[in-house]
């Protein structure tokens, strides 16, 4: 399950790259990468990165809507 890891940081700095290029569905992204850690922390019994997953989401959820129309 190694090759998920990478996969999930790769989609994270997409993600960092298109919120910053304030395309639409930057957000998206980040919040279903957010939720594709939880499924990897369970598939690999390494529930650390649920908690650090539920921030992240918040956080892009919390910036999706400081920034309003503006970024979506």
């Amino acid at each position: 399950m190694s090759w998920w890891s990478f996969a999930l940081a790769g989609l994270g700095i997409a993600q960092i790259y298109l919120t910053g290029k304030r395309i639409r569905f930057g957000w998206i992204v980040g919040l279903l990468t957010s939720a594709l850690w939880c499924v990897y922390a369970v598939a690999t019994d390494q529930y650390g990165f649920i908690a650090s997953a539920a921030v992240f989401a918040g956080l892009h959820y919390r910036n999706w809507k400081e920034w309003g129309d503006e970024g979506r």
